[in-house]
């Protein structure tokens, strides 16, 4: 990621108070799962045990683990972090840190969760021997990462017109780069974890958001990519994105638009790496 997009990335979370979840709590899964759900649920084994959220923003998945023995929160947002610490209490350990220099002590943590955050953190071999050297053996990790949408009409036709008005703006710091292209195929994935970690799967899960053409628009404004611009040049992408969202809502004034994510979970494994 260069400076530039990690400048507008700081700003854009110290401005929007749970930009996130408001982003992520709306779209579900065939079941009605939301991606924080999807996390939360395979973090079971671990539920009870101490747990650490790489990426914790303002502490909205870290607040679910109510029954865990211990609980911390890793962010470079001091502005997330003090969310965070209100949401949370004071019982809650909160660390303002890369995710590859973390002053946890190692062997000390049963299960490392991450939400959509994972994948924006360099450099990637660090982060990762970072995560394997804080959990102990047969501890998790479990982490939520950007995926592929869904490829049904409705979503192909809303992402090519709005990735054709991004075209249309200034670029300086955008798009915000993933940092290491093994993030984006599950074998690649996968192989990042190496010899450390076993019992490795790679889910690809497709969310819907359903809603009129003003909530789209809303959850699309909303979004780090048009945030910042300036008033004229948001108005003008409304303009254009308007009209495809009213032509492509059905009888009852609502159109289903699929996002995707990829949910990882692994296992530390006894004895193994460094």
């Amino acid at each position: 990621m260069s400076e530039l997009a990690r400048d507008l990335m700081l700003r854009y979370h110290a401005a929007l108070e749970d930009a996130t979840p408001r982003a992520f709590d709306v779209a579900r899964d065939a079941m009605g799962r939301s991606s924080y759900d999807l996390c939360w649920a395979a973090a079971a084994p671990w539920h009870t045990g101490c747990v650490l959220d790489l990426g914790c923003g303002g502490g909205h998945l870290l607040a679910r683990f109510d029954r865990a023995r211990a609980r911390a929160g890793v962010d470079v947002s001091a502005a997330q972090l003090a969310r965070a610490r209100r949401r949370l209490g004071p019982a809650v350990s909160l660390l303002e840190a890369p995710g590859h220099r973390l002053a946890v002590p190692s062997a000390s943590v049963d299960c490392v969760v991450s939400h959509m955050a994972l994948m924006l953190m360099e450099p990637l071999d660090g982060v990762i021997d970072m995560v394997a050297r804080v959990l102990r053996p047969g501890g998790g990790l479990v982490a939520v990462v950007s995926g592929p949408p869904p490829t049904d009409a409705t979503t192909r036709a809303v992402g090519d017109a709005w990735r054709a008005q991004l075209r249309t703006l200034p670029t300086q710091g955008r798009p915000l780069r993933f940092t290491d292209p093994r993030w984006r195929q599950p074998d690649t994935l996968a192989a990042v974890l190496g010899d450390r970690f076993e019992s490795v799967a790679v889910e690809t899960i497709p969310l819907r958001r359903v809603g009129r053409a003003r909530d789209h628009w809303a959850w699309l404004s909303g979004m780090y990519d048009l945030w910042g611009h300036a008033d004229a040049d948001v108005a003008r992408v409304r303009a254009a994105m308007m009209p495809v969202l009213d032509g492509l809502a059905g009888p009852g004034g609502t159109l289903s638009v699929g996002l995707g994510v990829r949910r990882l979970t692994a296992t530390r494994r006894s004895g193994a790496g460094r």
